[in-house]
């Protein structure tokens, strides 16, 4: 009776020990050292955080794996810092997210690390505020982020302030529909990007439907499609000629083309600007659209910078310009002259 009954203790210990262990996981060395598999520690151990057939483990969960096959070099602890230490750490209960009701559940597991001393988790929604990779975002959201998800109007990250980022965004030129890919493209993929560095180098990308050259010395633009050249970091506005000149004619009129009336002899024999027969063209919303204004009879394209001085209508029907009182006319010729 004592042999069988001592027999039966040790199989009840065999069995129980390592179930025991594996779901308290108190020690985790120890542990593997009983069952015979490797012995390594850390968050990436075997039998601890790497994908499972139950899906049970973090890093099948969320935006484990965007975060950790990118290019970037994300170590479990700054997202968890110093959680392998908590009290809820390795106490037989998966604290943070429910993987059998797929939703999120209490239990402090996110504490970020020095580097992102502003930033905030909620666990109710899941989501991540005021991070120094990338703003705020939701954990289990689909999708990529988006530009605007970190660069966005007020943030921490936000472009509008810098250069001319506000002039092709938010003022001159917001009809266009500028995005960021336009002089970014791909950037986001690229290793330099949020990796806790500011670039000031290999960030602008022009997309090949403007084509265009960037100088990261000279901080200018030059052969672009949209406006050919431009200094970026200068406080002043793109003179027209920046666009309308012979380089571009095949796109933009160039006023000393053959085909443009009486451009070249205003220009160089009158003393005339752009603005004095075009005045405030340049900040239509119609302007640089993507579309010609020339044959658009809803957009005015001369604009007679001092009328009360000129005294000068113009007419679209048969491209001429009247004066009604003194005019730049006045002397010899004809009350009306053909463009």
């Amino acid at each position: 009776m004592r042999a069988v009954a001592h027999k039966r203790v040790a199989i009840v210990l065999c069995i129980a020990l390592p179930l025991m262990s594996h779901a308290l996981c108190s020690d985790y060395r120890s542990q593997e050292a009983i069952i015979g598999q490797d012995s390594r520690s850390g968050c990436d151990a075997s039998r601890c955080h790497e994908s499972t057939p139950l899906q049970g483990y973090p890093p099948v969960s969320g935006k484990h794996s965007v975060h950790l096959d990118s290019a970037m070099v994300i170590d479990c602890s700054d997202c968890h810092y110093n959680y392998t230490d908590h009290p809820l750490h390795k106490n037989g209960i998966i604290n943070g997210f429910n993987t059998v009701l797929q939703l999120q559940v209490d239990g402090d597991i996110v504490f970020f690390n020095p580097e992102n001393p502003g930033a905030t988790w909620t666990n109710g929604p899941a989501t991540c505020d005021n991070m120094n990779c990338h703003g705020s975002v939701s954990w289990y959201a689909a999708g990529e982020l988006s530009c605007v998800d970190c660069h966005s109007p007020g943030s921490l990250y936000d472009p509008l302030p810098y250069e001319k980022h506000d002039a092709h965004l938010n003022s001159d030129c917001a009809s266009f529909s500028f995005n960021c890919e336009y002089c970014h493209l791909d950037y986001r993929d690229q290793e330099s990007h949020m990796d806790g560095t500011l670039d000031s180098a290999d960030v602008v990308f022009f997309d090949p439907l403007f084509g265009g050259d960037w100088d990261n010395g000279s901080s200018s633009c030059s052969n672009l499609g949209c406006h050919g050249n431009s200094i970026w970091n200068s406080s002043s506005q793109l003179a027209c000629t920046s666009c309308h000149n012979s380089s571009y004619s095949a796109y933009y009129p160039d006023p000393y083309g053959t085909d443009q009336g009486r451009h070249q002899s205003h220009l160089d024999s009158h003393g005339c600007t752009c603005m004095t027969c075009h005045d405030g063209y340049a900040d239509l919303l119609t302007h640089i659209n993507g579309s010609s204004d020339l044959d658009n009879d809803s957009v005015n394209l001369v604009i007679f910078q001092d009328p009360a001085t000129y005294q000068l209508t113009w007419s679209d029907t048969n491209n001429s310009c009247t004066r009604s009182g003194l005019g730049c006319h006045s002397v010899g010729g004809n009350d009306t002259k053909m463009w």
